[in-house]
């Protein structure tokens, strides 16, 4: 049996009292992997228990969960189960990208049948939470997240956006609730002025190789008065997220550690960048997968 996790002062715990630390890998959309690449998402939920982490997030597209009349049934219903049966804790991403408060979508021409592919619109936003935990808020195991990137949108805004996402989620669970930091996810200023009134809150913050999340002088103000995990993480040769093992991982790696900041590293796919797989043979890891194995899993 899993055990269920709380917030106590900046510590995340499990029901003995004894600190926890997440060390979990996001898949890819499972609506994405269904519908479009045909894949297995559970086996990747499988595989990802044997790389070692202790949770696996979920990201939930919201043209998906509105388009598909059964997305729970076929979706997460199978998903929620697996990760019971595994001992996975499982965060539940509403994967909004943009801001709720002018319902400005970031890449609003991405859409699937018909719907934005992140749509922000916050009562869409609003009616899956509520649904979300009503369905999934007393299994000990879940996590909800309840928006995944506000983007351009001010910080007293989102805290009062925020608040208003928890007060749903809490008429139904008292389940740990992840809320991201504002500007693509990298600033938690706000935090210590204008915190979420609730219990079991994690402050969650995006921590790439790119400089506009290399300051973490207010995470780690946020760290000394409450939980703080990496909502996404990782690095690539080449490209946008270029990094390397020694200039960003070695860092990551003594954040985790020595803060206790849990993580979610993106992503478990050959192709959503950074990429923990080459290929979809789950032993063709990354030069980032290996790092994430062999430095911060075992």
């Amino acid at each position: 049996m899993i055990e269920k996790l709380k917030v106590k002062g900046n510590k995340i715990i499990n029901s003995s009292g004894k600190e926890f630390l997440i060390k979990g890998i996001s898949i890819n959309s499972p609506g994405i992997l269904k519908y479009q690449e045909a894949h297995d998402f559970l086996q990747d939920i499988k595989e990802i228990k044997k790389l070692g982490a202790n949770a696996v997030k979920i990201p939930i597209c919201p043209a998906y969960w509105q388009s598909k009349r059964n997305y729970c049934e076929e979706i997460l219903n199978p998903i929620v189960k697996l990760t019971k049966k595994l001992k996975l804790y499982c965060c539940l991403d509403w994967y909004a990208q943009g801001n709720p408060d002018k319902n400005i979508t970031r890449e609003e021409n991405q859409t699937i049948e018909g719907y934005k592919k992140y749509d922000t619109d916050k009562k869409i936003a609003i009616n899956a939470l509520n649904l979300l935990s009503k369905l999934y808020g007393k299994e000990e195991h879940v996590i909800f997240d309840v928006f995944s990137m506000p983007i351009d949108i001010e910080n007293e805004k989102w805290a009062t956006i925020a608040q208003e996402f928890v007060e749903v989620i809490r008429k139904n669970s008292e389940n740990i609730i992840i809320i991201n930091g504002t500007n693509w996810a990298s600033d938690l200023s706000w935090v210590l002025g204008n915190p979420i009134n609730s219990e079991n809150i994690v402050y969650s913050f995006d921590y790439y190789p790119m400089e506009m999340f290399q300051d973490l002088t207010g995470v780690l103000k946020v760290k000394k008065k409450y939980p703080v995990i990496f909502s996404e993480c990782g690095y690539t040769k080449e490209g946008y997220f270029r990094g390397t093992k020694e200039d960003y991982g070695m860092k990551l790696k003594k954040y985790i550690f020595e803060n206790k900041i849990g993580f979610f590293a993106w992503a478990y796919h050959p192709k959503r960048v950074p990429v923990i797989l080459n290929s979809w043979n789950p032993k063709d890891l990354s030069e980032w997968g290996k790092f994430l194995k062999e430095e911060l899993l075992k």
